[in-house]
């Protein structure tokens, strides 16, 4: 499918998620603020990526996994007690990659050692 129109969302995130000000860049805003708060903005945001991915571009479109990818990945380095919901997506991500790409597609290979 083609994902070119989709908002901005899927690639910045926003003033709205809760980020430092002047600052958009989540790996910034993790050194700045209550870690708990940013923490939840970041979480925040990657949901909203996800879902704005999944509706513009479909759930098995490479811009839905990479989301869910990322995703999982904030929620496996947070300690927010949601281990479940990253195996699932990190299992989601993994096969929708094998379907897209087949076993040995970077991406496959990415996903498949976050699985690890």
């Amino acid at each position: 499918s083609d994902c070119a129109q989709a908002p901005a969302i899927l690639a910045t995130p926003s003033k709205d998620a809760g980020l430092p000000d002047g600052d958009a860049s989540p790996s910034s805003a993790a050194s700045s603020g209550s870690g708990d708060d940013v923490a939840e903005a970041l979480l925040h945001q990657a949901r909203a990526e996800l879902a704005n991915a999944e509706g513009y571009c479909g759930k098995s479109s490479q811009e839905a996994l990479c989301a869910a990818s990322e995703l999982a990945q904030l929620l496996d380095e947070t300690a927010t007690g949601e281990d479940e919901e990253a195996g699932v997506l990190f299992r989601r991500a993994l096969a929708g990659y094998e379907s897209l790409f087949g076993d040995e597609h970077e991406d496959t290979l990415c996903a498949a050692h976050n699985l690890a």
